[in-house]
Formats: structure tokens, C-alpha cells, sequence
């Protein structure tokens, strides 16, 4: 009876530790705009494919306002979204690996303080962690091991009981 609910636990922690190991975390940078036209700028090192999806938070001034555009790291524009407000939304996917320029222009009267919100994905499947994250892929392995070993357990509870001897 023991090692039934043992079977079953074990998968249970597994999907546990699986979930918590796919937890987004948001990357929130900060920048100082002048007013008169000045352009501030954040870079972002992304691979090709990658997908940045942000949000804004702009304050300082009566109109919370700033033009922004993101430029590839060939200096291409491929965001232009004129004019923002606070609590607009952005998206834009990778063309190439490289730094992508992230600009704020402020044509106001007054200077304004950008706060950018953003999460990374990776292609079709959402935050695949990089070799650089070695806690995930430990966890990762992890899982793979229990995994593996709750199937050997499986295996080995059903060929136990399929060779035992049907009682009279």
C-alpha cells in the first residue's frame, strides 16, 4: 500500500518542481529622458527569434507621453510606434542575434522618468532556459532523473506482479 501512494506522490512532486522551474521572471529597467527632443536609449541582447513583449510606465510631467522606435543591431527600425502613453504595450521578434536599441524621445516641456517592463521568449516555445541559467538546467535534469527512475519503479512493480502465482 506504501509503495502505491509513493508512485503516486512522486509524479505529483515532479509536475510541482516542473512548474516552478517555467516561472517567468520580468526584467525592469529604468531611464531619464530630458525634455527638447533628447533620446534616451536601452539596449537588449537577444538571439534571432526571440520575442520581447513589454509594457510602459511613464512619469514625471502632465502628459506622460514619449516616440518610441526599437532599431536592430544592423540600425534598421523594425518597431516604430510614434507617439506612447503610459501603460502602453510593445512586441517585437528578432531578426538577427545582436543588440537591439530600444529608443524614448521626449518632446515635452518637462523630463520624464521611463520605466520598461519586459519578458524574452524563445521561438514557439515560451522561456527555454539558456546554457547560462545552470540552476534550470540542474532542476531540469532533476526531473529528467525522477522521471526516469519512477518509470524503472513502474516497470519493475508490474513484471513483480504479472510473474507471481494466481492463488486457488
Amino acid at each position: 500500500m506504501c509503495l502505491k501512494k509513493t508512485i503516486i506522490a512522486i509524479p505529483i512532486m515532479v509536475l510541482l518542481v516542473s512548474m516552478f522551474s517555467l516561472v517567468k521572471a520580468s526584467t525592469v529597467e529604468s531611464i531619464y529622458v530630458r525634455d527638447d527632443g533628447e533620446i534616451g536609449t536601452i539596449t537588449i541582447n537577444l538571439q534571432a527569434n526571440q520575442k520581447a513583449i513589454g509594457a510602459f510606465n511613464i512619469t514625471g510631467a502632465r502628459e506622460d507621453i514619449v516616440n518610441f522606435w526599437v532599431r536592430d543591431p544592423e540600425g534598421v527600425i523594425i518597431l516604430d510606434s510614434g507617439t506612447i502613453v503610459n501603460g502602453a504595450n510593445f512586441t517585437f521578434t528578432a531578426n538577427s542575434d545582436g543588440e537591439y536599441t530600444l529608443n524614448f524621445q521626449n518632446n515635452g516641456d518637462y523630463t520624464k522618468y521611463i520605466s520598461l517592463e519586459y519578458n524574452i521568449e524563445s521561438g514557439f516555445l515560451p522561456n527555454l532556459p539558456t546554457p547560462t541559467d545552470g540552476l534550470i538546467w540542474i532542476v531540469l535534469g532533476a526531473v529528467i532523473i525522477v522521471l526516469v527512475l519512477v518509470g524503472i519503479g513502474v516497470y519493475v512493480l508490474f513484471r513483480r506482479n504479472r510473474n507471481k502465482p494466481n492463488a486457488p
